[in-house]
């Protein structure tokens, strides 16, 4: 399944869709939470949704 907003690989018509009706253009690929472990400490980073993103997830 190819990510939304992908230029080389995605579904280019649905692309064209998405942008017309939300005007979001970007790849939607996002990482909530990422995680090292770095000499037996762990490190964790974690983001919220963007928010053109709950657009996107409202959509039918």
């Amino acid at each position: 399944i190819p990510i939304v907003g992908d230029k080389t690989y995605g579904d280019f018509s649905m692309n064209r869709k998405i942008i017309k009706t939300t005007q979001v253009e970007r790849l939607c690929l996002h990482a909530s939470a990422i995680s090292f472990r770095i000499k037996q400490r762990k490190i964790l980073f974690e983001s919220n949704l963007p928010s053109e993103f709950e657009t996107l997830l409202s959509l039918p």
